[in-house]
């Protein structure tokens, strides 16, 4: 080894122990040795060259963040400015931080996606008027996995057939089993080999069904529904905007917020808001001004109802939003059927189910009873997760219909999953990939399947069967997307 290697090796510093307990979590067993920034000697004098006479790199370190033990915080310093990329290595795979411009001065960035109790290889490289420089190979390790997140099976896996454009699912479970009521639940980011890489636990009593990125891309918002959570008819529900350094950057106070909420390109806030007494199910869809907390009604189901004759309970499971046409889709699973309604004039424009005067099904026997998830497509179809006949303990399966508005008629494309015996009795969701694959969650089954377009199943997660999960979004935005800028 070089003199000036050796050199450089002198400027890395030991990171300094941190807390490992994620948000909320009341374990006491998380406390784990920290391995601190030890250097490695995998590399030669040709691939990591000293850079104390280019960039002049010092004190290097790394620690995990309190808030969110499985992202690992590395920090250094730079006397001359570059072009800086973090790269970092674990269990065989390698994976590269966004690049950065750096001005001359002290750094931060964050290496995401890496599984709990992971040891991890991570160095800098350094472009610039200089050259390419690497510094030496560094250690840490990310931080336990919570005792308490319910663990997930692989049972089914076919790398060279998953959709290539989704490397991770955000999506929430139920932690102690059960239906809604129980304690806490987990929203967290699970990759293709079924490794937990982020979870953040909800607040006691308040269940977190639907998690989903935001319309613009860079943060998480979660729900805090103290409908299930409390009984208290939603009184002290709201939404949250998180980011993966575990920091929350906003809440919303959502009173009535029982199932699905949505956010606008103009990050307004759609949900349907429980009215009624309990068990009563009377609700109005209504929106939040996410910068004033301003409330507008966009529906009144009851007065709807009664303009088309009919008297129903009223409640949403789901709220989509079509960037197209600016339409909102309402699933109501109080009476099978689907609003599609114009947000510039608040007015139902189209309706699809088990109401009078909805559009026909071509077949008959295509008709969705219970359904979750709608939305349009890319194609324009309406793609939604269904059970296949009216009884909830009928299996599960994700129909496609093409809308046909000269003719009244949803005309069903498509069908997944028929015949398979794969039941779920609440919840369930569905979502196109870009592959043209097909990812359904089956709810209280606890079971996620993915879906090559040939129908085979080409990927698929299980937790026990006494969990629930809620919402599942594949993820399509980059991780560092999901982060504060680093200075």
């Amino acid at each position: 080894m070089g003199g000036s290697t050796i050199a450089w090796l002198a400027l890395a510093l030991v990171a300094c122990s941190g807390s490992t307990r994620p948000v909320g979590d009341d374990d006491d067993d998380d406390d784990i040795t920290w391995h601190s920034g030890t250097t490695t000697e995998t590399g030669t004098a040709e691939t990591h060259p000293t850079t104390t006479a280019t960039y002049g790199v010092s004190d290097l370190a790394a620690a995990r963040l309190a808030d969110a033990p499985s992202v690992i915080r590395v920090s250094w310093s730079q006397e001359l400015p570059a072009s800086v990329v973090a790269v970092f290595s674990f269990d065989g795979e390698t994976r590269r931080s966004p690049i950065r411009s750096l001005a001359a001065g002290a750094h931060e960035e964050l290496l995401l996606g890496i599984p709990y109790d992971t040891d991890v290889v991570w160095w800098l490289e350094l472009d610039g008027p200089d050259g390419l420089v690497t510094t030496p190979e560094l250690e840490a390790r990310t931080g336990a996995l919570p005792t308490k997140l319910p663990p997930l099976t692989v049972e089914t896996s076919v790398p060279g057939r998953w959709d290539p454009a989704v490397d991770y699912v955000l999506l929430t479970v139920n932690e102690s089993g059960g239906y809604f009521l129980d304690g806490y639940w987990w929203v967290q980011l699970v990759d293709r080999k079924g490794r937990v890489v982020w979870a953040h636990r909800s607040e006691f009593r308040k269940v977190t069904l639907y998690p989903r990125v935001s319309a613009a891309g860079d943060s998480i918002l979660v729900d805090l529904d103290s409908y299930w959570g409390a009984f208290d008819g939603g009184a002290n529900s709201q939404i949250a905007e998180l980011r993966l350094d575990g920091v929350e950057v906003q809440r919303w106070d959502a009173p009535g917020l029982h199932h699905s909420f949505t956010q606008l390109p103009d990050r307004t806030l759609v949900y349907g808001s429980y009215t009624g007494g309990l068990g009563a199910y009377r609700e109005n869809i209504v929106s939040i001004d996410p910068d004033t907390s301003a409330r507008h009604s966009i529906l009144n189901c009851d007065q709807w109802l009664a303009s088309i004759g009919e008297s129903r309970p009223c409640g949403t499971n789901t709220v989509s939003y079509d960037a197209r046409t600016n339409h909102l889709l309402a699933s109501w699973f109080t009476f099978d059927a689907i609003t599609e309604i114009d947000l510039a004039t608040d007015q139902v424009v189209r309706y699809f189910g088990n109401v009078s005067g909805s559009y026909a099904f071509d077949p008959p026997s295509s008709q969705f009873w219970y359904q979750h998830g709608p939305y349009f497509t890319e194609a324009g179809t309406l793609l939604l997760s269904t059970h296949a006949d009216p009884s909830h303990q009928s299996e599960l399966v994700v129909r496609e219909y093409e809308v046909d508005d000269q003719n009244r008629t949803l005309h069903q494309v498509g069908v997944v999953g028929a015949g398979e015996g794969v039941s779920g009795d609440q919840m369930g969701e569905a979502h196109r990939l870009p592959s043209g694959n097909t990812l359904h969650n089956f709810g209280t089954n606890a079971h996620l399947r993915e879906y090559a377009v040939d129908g085979e199943v080409v990927w698929e997660l299980d937790w026990d069967r006494e969990q629930t999960i809620g919402r599942s979004e594949p993820m399509l935005v980059d991780l560092y997307d999901l982060v504060p800028e680093r200075p």
